[in-house]
């Protein structure tokens, strides 16, 4: 049996629908804040981004998306040298500065990490 990351599934829960933003790169800030307010009105509560989604952690921070939305974002870990604790810790302080938050809702890390 292999040490790591255990997940639990509750097949019994309800499904969530978790907006994401991997275009916000492509698009200004007016209209990053235009998609956001489309998000709100649908209901949406879950937002989705991650660094390697340009500068969309940067926007949303802008923003304040942290205010109205639960975020979850991704720890990049696919580069030889991302995956130790310590260079995770960093890149989610980067993160959490650029989104303008102290926690996120769910912060996943793209690729198995070795805690050493």
């Amino acid at each position: 049996m292999s040490a790591g990351l255990r997940i639990s599934i509750n097949m019994a829960a309800t499904p969530k629908i978790v907006w994401g933003t991997s275009h916000m790169r492509e698009v200004p800030l007016e209209s990053a804040k235009e998609y956001l307010a489309v998000a709100e009105r649908l209901g949406i509560k879950e937002i989705d981004t991650a660094r390697r989604y340009g500068d969309s952690e940067e926007k949303l921070g802008k923003l304040e998306a942290g205010k109205k939305f639960i975020l979850q974002t991704k720890i990049p870990g696919r580069q030889p040298g991302t995956q130790t604790r310590q260079a995770v810790l960093e890149a989610q302080e980067t993160s959490f500065g650029l989104l303008k938050v102290d926690k996120v809702g769910t912060p996943v890390v793209e690729k198995h990490v070795v805690a050493n």
